[in-house]
């Protein structure tokens, strides 16, 4: 499924020159940096936020028969209707939904709401149907009040940096099949997490597509390894201005 606008004028080449250097920088980080382990998380002020909720928060279903058993109301929507055709293109508008949530800003608002104003900025083409714009994502986060900035290079030392200031990254992959993580279908997922043990390096994400996934003690995982593989060389930095 389609959920975030694709990129092709990004060329394999450039998405290959991005793959060197971000192993390049680590592997200097690596020499410089402080021999021991590292875990780093958002954890307790994800967890804090979300005990409070359903495990629900995020309406991302992959198949018409799900909708039988959820209350789809109570995510804003006027009809059934309206809450079937956005239910599966929404991992932008729940990356935003988390990122507020974190912040402790408009925690009554509901997706619904929010994709109405990302809709009404430029944010989803339904004709098109390609995906939400980047530009309408960050313009809403920044419509709440919070400091936002795009970026295309990530490395391990960023990340770092980004959790140690209580910074959030919004980031873009591939979803499905295929080499070229810049063609096909992409995906938004919030970075919430990252360890390194052993020489082995993860990062931990909240997937909007995992809705039983709601709470930071669930966080998914992957390698630094493969997260290299699927990034699209697009990210949000989100950081309070207070």
């Amino acid at each position: 499924m389609t959920l975030v606008r694709t990129n092709q004028g990004v060329s394999w080449i450039k998405w290959l020159l991005f793959y060197v250097a971000a192993r390049l920088f680590d592997a200097l980080w690596r020499i410089n940096a402080p021999k021991a382990d590292i875990e780093l998380f958002l954890t307790s002020a994800f967890k804090d936020i979300y005990q409070s909720q359903e495990a629900s928060f995020v309406p991302l279903q992959e198949t018409p028969s799900s909708f039988e058993s959820l209350h789809w109301h109570t995510f804003g929507f006027e009809t059934k209707e309206e809450y079937e055709f956005w239910c599966v293109r929404l991992c932008g508008i729940a990356c935003l939904k988390i990122v507020l949530n974190y912040f402790q800003i408009d925690l009554g608002a509901n997706i619904a709401t929010i994709t109405k104003w990302c809709r009404l900025h430029g944010g989803y083409d339904v004709i098109a149907d390609r995906g939400w714009t980047h530009r309408s994502l960050t313009a809403y986060l920044g419509h709440k009040g919070l400091k936002v900035s795009l970026g295309r290079l990530i490395l391990w030392s960023m990340i770092i940096h980004n959790f140690r200031q209580n910074n959030v990254l919004i980031v873009s992959i591939k979803e499905g099949k295929g080499v070229n993580p810049l063609i096909g279908d992409g995906h938004l997922i919030v970075l919430v997490g990252a360890s390194e043990a052993s020489g082995e390096r993860w990062v931990h994400y909240l997937d909007p597509a995992k809705p039983e996934k709601p709470f930071m003690n669930q966080a998914s995982s992957m390698t630094w390894s493969d997260f290299l593989r699927l990034y699209r060389l697009r990210f949000i930095k989100v950081s309070n201005n207070n």
